[in-house]
């Protein structure tokens, strides 16, 4: 009797298991790909659709018109420098307790006929520095901050590392870029005489060391060109113009690294 209820109760026990192993079964969930979703979701900048300061100063004609078309680039496989620079940004914001300070200010830097209005964000406008001083936050690696240092410090040479050019001109694009939030800035009837770029490395682990900085004053010769290039590339297009015929930068990300793996399902990084 004994026995028999014993191995009733087995059964049961098994029964039991068996349901539970059922009713909690372990799903084929990924936390990273829950975490990736997250993420890689586009931010309002990213659905911008008409270009802004970051597009004018691009060096690659091409480039820049297929945006002024909205055609979207090549998407970058290399997006987690992307995402860590926006967490960067939104955390300066957060942390920053200057009253004075302007921070991610829209901006209009001017009408293009038949375009329509451009307008941009500013990371940082000091009214109160320098009678008003445009900041533009850069985030990058130490390894390549090394090579910006070099490109900003050193007279050009014929014996440059090509990791050199390739900083030196990445520099001149961001100073292209700060210069039209500037004239944006002055669009809003602000003073402007300095500009900076703060470098903001990913992987630094002293602050005081590692961050750095340009510091410039303020060309509005040099917004104006940048802001005019952009006009007549938009009359050119108005006109009829195939953008193919545009010469691709030989310097540039998009075309000599991103155009090449369109439509490649699998990167190895």
């Amino acid at each position: 009797m004994i026995a028999h209820e014993s191995s009733r109760c087995g059964r049961v026990r098994v029964f039991v298991l068996l349901m539970l192993a059922k009713e909690f079964q372990i799903s084929d969930f990924k936390a990273s790909e829950y975490v990736y979703n997250i993420l890689h979701r586009p931010t309002d900048r990213d659905k911008q659709r008409k270009v802004g300061s970051s597009d004018l100063s691009d060096p690659c004609a091409y480039c820049l018109a297929e945006k002024m078309l909205g055609i979207a680039p090549p998407d970058s496989p290399w997006d987690m420098g992307a995402v860590i620079g926006t967490a960067i940004h939104a955390y300066l914001e957060e942390r920053n307790l200057d009253a004075h300070a302007l921070k991610e200010q829209h901006v209009t830097i001017g009408e293009i006929p038949g375009y329509g209005t451009v307008g941009s964000t500013t990371d940082l406008f000091l009214e109160r520095v320098d009678n008003g001083r445009v900041v533009d936050f850069k985030t990058t690696d130490l390894s390549k901050l090394k090579f910006i240092k070099r490109a900003w410090q050193d007279e050009p040479s014929d014996y440059d590392l090509s990791s050199v050019v390739s900083a030196r001109a990445k520099i001149n694009r961001y100073l292209n870029q700060v210069h039209l939030y500037a004239l944006g800035v002055q669009n809003m009837g602000y003073e402007v005489h300095g500009l900076s770029l703060a470098f903001i490395p990913r992987d630094g682990k002293q602050l005081k060391r590692d961050l750095w900085s340009i510091d410039i004053d303020y060309d509005p010769e040099r917004a104006c060109k940048v802001w005019d290039r952009s006009v007549r590339l938009w009359q050119w297009l108005e006109a009829g113009n195939d953008y193919h015929q545009l010469p691709q930068h030989e310097g540039c990300f998009v075309c000599q690294q991103l155009r090449p793996l369109q439509g490649v399902d699998e990167i190895e990084l």
